[in-house]
């Protein structure tokens, strides 16, 4: 199982919305270069 990250823009880019990614390294990008809000795992995707 693969964990798949949650983020949140709180509107920065238009209307408020989610992304999802099953890669740490995106996530980290979004959350500390991007602005966007880290909701963590929020689930497991299959490999």
């Amino acid at each position: 199982m693969e964990p798949v990250y949650r983020m949140y823009s709180n509107g920065q880019t238009g209307a408020p919305n989610h992304r999802f990614t099953t890669s740490l390294a995106v996530y980290q990008d979004f959350t500390t270069q991007q602005g966007w809000s880290g909701e963590g795992v929020r689930f497991c995707a299959p490999d």
